[in-house]
């Protein structure tokens, strides 16, 4: 993607980041429902607190919690009606303001369109067929006409859908297209355009597969790159810091006998093509894992769940696109999705993933040392507010680092951002 336009007149550099030693602290469990499966953090009441949507195997529904803006989240989940799957996405459907959730309903082959009617309440849901066993969606304006468009991986029937969004909530399936063993879909910017790409793991033979977008709704044809085998989750972050994106795929297989999976590396070059994969140990059948800043030194890291052996593994970046070797955390109740956002509005993501064997929701608080006080905190002196973070944070947005991607979609450099920073920054350091 491009470097916004406010990029041409800055000539001033980033400052440092203040790098601290991450201080995970106790768990926080909440009930996330029967069968959790994905998760999803968004704010959905515009009250500035991060809030938690979570795709439900079986029930019928998903499940919200709401965030209390002070690390965690309320502890009464919110059921919304839905279908039986998993995947869930969230954005600004029909462009009101609040913001809608797309669900994958893998059970009954079509998807669930969620429309907000108010800051904590929901319209019934509309269904959607979406081919044989939609597993995944990802959101974005695939044809540049201003309206959120959908992507849906269906690996039962090896169809990658797309729908066109009207900007209504309503939605216009376009002809599929065929890729081998797909499960896992995102959107990101792996070229020099402003025109949002996908990246698709498929299972067998162990390949993420690119597709270009050209700015209509349509994409070029699918380019494989070698990967992991049993590739089932993508996600995507600039790890070695050079202003394009890069992939981490993780390998989603149960091995006998049991042995230690992987995730591959696969470094953006810019022009849409990726290089050779890096693979890295992490713990038996990893289910996804999340990239983002954990020790505050500007280096991007990657957290795995790993499902068999019950734990996290931590992998810190190095800066150069490396990943130092895994440090295992152990968790007794098998977890699954995985995800960072700042829970607290400290200016340090958090930890937040599902446990598969007690249907419930747990949080990691990360007491970052040294940190800064919040997501607009950028410049030193830390623990204020002031023109060198508004520098800061105009740098970093027009040369597309991290600290400027404040906001969902994760990859994207956007007026969202700039009003999340603007709103942490108003809300001032406690």
């Amino acid at each position: 993607m491009p470097a916004p336009m406010l990029a041409h007149c800055l000539i001033v550099s980033l400052p440092a980041l203040a790098p601290c030693t991450p201080e995970l602290g106790a768990e926080q469990r909440y009930p996330a429902g029967p069968n959790d499966q994905q998760i999803a953090i968004a704010d959905l009441n515009n009250d500035g607190a991060p809030d938690a949507v979570i795709g439900l195997f079986t029930n019928d529904q998903v499940n919200i919690l709401y965030g209390d803006g002070l690390g965690g989240f309320f502890g009464v989940g919110v059921p919304v009606g839905s279908g039986r799957g998993g995947g869930v996405a969230v954005g600004d459907l029909n462009h009101d303001g609040l913001a809608d959730i797309i669900a994958a309903n893998v059970l009954d082959d079509d998807i669930s369109i969620i429309l907000a009617e108010n800051d904590e309440g929901f319209l019934p849901h509309v269904r959607i067929p979406a081919g044989d066993g939609p597993a995944s969606v990802a959101i974005a304006d695939m044809n540049m006409d201003t309206h959120p468009d959908v992507a849906v991986s269906a690996g039962l029937d090896d169809t990658l859908r797309i729908f066109l969004g009207d900007g209504t909530g309503a939605f216009t399936p376009q002809a599929p297209l065929t890729i081998d063993d797909l499960r896992h879909v995102v959107v990101g910017y792996f070229n020099a355009d402003a025109v949002p790409d996908l990246a698709v793991a498929n299972s067998s033979p162990g390949e993420v597969n690119i597709l270009i977008g050209a700015g209509d709704g349509t994409f070029a044809p699918p380019v494989a790159y070698t990967s992991v085998f049993g590739g089932g989750h993508v996600a995507l972050g600039d790890l070695d810091a050079n202003g394009t994106t890069d992939i981490v795929v993780v390998q989603r297989v149960v091995s006998v006998p049991p042995t230690d999976a992987s995730v591959a590396v696969l470094l953006g070059v810019g022009d849409g093509t990726f290089g050779a994969p890096t693979l890295y140990t992490v713990g038996q059948q990893p289910n996804t894992c999340a990239i983002a800043d954990f020790n505050n030194d500007g280096d991007l890291d990657v957290v795995c769940s790993n499902i068999m052996t019950s734990e996290l593994s931590m992998l810190y970046g190095v800066g150069d696109g490396t990943l130092m070797p895994q440090i295992r955390m152990p968790f007794p109740d098998k977890p699954t999705a995985i995800a960072a956002a700042d829970l607290a509005g400290d200016g340090v993501p958090d930890i937040v993933f599902l446990n598969n064997a007690s249907d419930e929701l747990s949080v990691l608080p990360n007491a970052c040392a040294g940190g800064a006080c919040n997501a607009a905190d950028l410049a030193e002196p830390f623990g204020t507010l002031d023109f060198s973070d508004v520098i800061a944070f105009l740098t970093a947005f027009g040369t597309m680092d991290a600290p400027a991607d404040l906001a969902e979609p994760i990859g994207t450099f956007d007026f969202s951002d700039v009003i999340a920073f603007l709103s942490a920054f108003g809300a001032g350091c406690p």
